[in-house]
């Protein structure tokens, strides 16, 4: 006979969360004995009577059963080995029954979590319709047969919550986590994995979907890209892809047809590549990207759920240099400037030159120094960078310029994680190396030194890196000491020649 337990009925919450309601629907009148079978059956109402009768004829067309009784020995006879945990399969007998029973309208509701009184008899509850359709984090159970007798009953929902969860692959670990950083212009590497209900084997179709919003910093490498795996094998022919204003949809409209051998522990893995753009937000709250999981959540019914979120953030950083005089600390436009990833944090970018928008490239790009001596640059990685000046600034003057000034290498170095936020940009670190004339910082005083503000070296908030460069004037003096002995060093050679020429005419001429 199916499990049999008895008493007041109590449905268990899933969470704690849980706002679900069950319908109960009293098969057979019964009396529950004290092994736990039952006894006395008739049928709980002719409605009742008519759907199960009319599954058993549709499956065998030899029942010849007139009564509740006929009608519980067939269905025990086909519905063995079950218990309290027992999640009956989409093609059961019983799982059949409970779908043919469901759409009647006479059934008792039994909200989660509280106790509610039933009748003696054998009873069938199921998840009601109206409280899985479009819930968050719930999902129905499958079906439950109980016997109901004059002790407490409490009942364990036969099913679990799907979840999803997102990673974004770090370029320089090669690993997935929850955070990561990247230069404008670079290809990031995405992954959700979402699990099923550990009841799928009672539904007869498990739709699946991912809805992916990408940050307006993000944009999808091409669909092309995206991958969808089922327990390791790929099955991305039979999901539907697309991507329309920075949503990434990935849809399997039948999971149980997309791959044999569905089971509850299985995962569904879809990968994809998306590229940071100049809209990337720089430090502040990185570039979120989230991802929620829409799924069957009712064996019974067409109804569908959705997971909680799943976040992760991209980072990217910005330079700002400035460039001064030494001395005096007035700021120089025109110097001009190279910058190379010389320590990047991913072999792909190694050695690459910085450009005008933030991406890297072969060729190195040449930046100036504006009216107010201020380069800024903004879509940098984590990394060291080095700095060559490639034209010191002119002084306006041919007896003053400034000296060449040697390389030098600033680095990034970011710090994520806080104790409310695992993802947020917690602190951000700049050193720079090479060069006295350099500083982390910004030098706003006038006392003829080189010395950076305090706390003037990064601005966390915007993800910001502050670099101080200095060059130093070299003047040309007058030499006047120098140029008089010179003239009259000349004067003297002059007289000394003429005398010599004078002294050899009269000898020649004495002859």
């Amino acid at each position: 006979m199916f499990p049999a337990y008895a008493g007041q009925v109590t449905v268990n919450k899933t969470a704690a969360a849980d706002t679900l309601s069950y319908k109960a629907f009293k098969l057979f009148n019964a009396t529950k004995n004290a092994d736990g079978s039952i006894s006395d059956i008739t049928w709980a109402n002719d409605d009742v009577k008519a759907a199960v009768e009319g599954i058993i004829k549709a499956k065998d067309a030899t029942y010849a059963g007139t009564t509740a009784q006929a009608a519980a020995d067939w269905i025990a006879a086909r519905v063995t080995g079950t218990d309290a945990t027992t999640i009956v399969a989409s093609d059961s007998i019983a799982n059949e029954i409970a779908r043919a029973v469901d759409d009647l309208t006479t059934s008792v509701a039994v909200p989660a979590g509280e106790p509610t009184e039933l009748a003696s008899g054998y009873w069938l509850i199921v998840a009601n319709a109206d409280a899985t359709d479009g819930a968050t984090d719930l999902t129905g159970t499958s079906p439950i047969f109980a016997v109901v007798g004059d002790d407490a009953l409490t009942i364990t929902p036969k099913t679990s919550t799907p979840t999803v969860d997102k990673t974004v692959k770090s370029d320089a670990t090669d690993e997935f986590g929850k955070v990561s950083d990247s230069q404008i212009g670079q290809v990031v590497e995405y992954k959700l994995v979402g699990t099923v209900a550990s009841n799928i084997a009672t539904y007869d179709t498990y739709s699946y979907t991912f809805t992916d919003t990408l940050s307006a910093g993000l944009e999808l490498t091409g669909t092309n890209d995206v991958k969808v795996a089922i327990d390791g094998e790929d099955v991305t022919s039979n999901a539907d892809i697309s991507w329309t204003g920075n949503v990434l949809t990935v849809s399997l409209k039948n999971l149980l047809n997309a791959k044999t051998g569905i089971t509850a522990a299985s995962a569904v893995t879809v990968t994809y590549k998306a590229k940071l753009t100049a809209a990337a937000v720089i430090g502040g709250a990185g570039n979120g990207n989230t991802v929620t999981l829409t799924y069957s959540n009712n064996p019974n019914t067409d109804s569908t759920g959705t997971s909680t979120p799943s976040t992760v953030r991209n980072y990217t950083y910005k330079l700002h240099l400035v460039k001064s005089d030494k001395a005096t600390n007035e700021k120089l436009a025109g110097a001009k400037f190279t910058i190379q990833a010389t320590g990047a944090d991913d072999a792909a970018s190694t050695n690459l030159y910085v450009q005008a928008d933030g991406t890297l490239g072969n060729t190195a790009y040449e930046f100036t120094t504006d009216a107010n001596g201020v380069i800024d640059i903004a879509g940098l990685d984590a990394g060291t960078y080095t700095v060559k000046e490639t034209q010191a600034p002119a002084t306006g003057s041919d007896d003053t310029s400034y000296k060449p000034l040697a390389d030098f290498t600033f680095t990034i170095t970011p710090g994520y994680g806080t104790a409310t936020d695992a993802q947020a940009l917690a602190s951000l670190k700049l050193a720079v190396g090479n060069n006295a004339n350099v500083i982390a910082g910004l030098d706003t005083s006038d006392d003829n030194t080189l010395n950076a503000d305090a706390d003037s070296a990064i601005v966390l908030g915007d993800g910001q890196v502050n670099v101080t460069v200095a060059n130093e004037k070299t003047i040309k003096m007058p030499l006047t000491g120098q140029q008089g002995i010179a003239l009259a060093v000349g004067a003297g050679l002059v007289i000394v020649i003429a005398s010599v020429v004078s002294l050899n005419k009269r000898r020649r001429d004495e002859k």
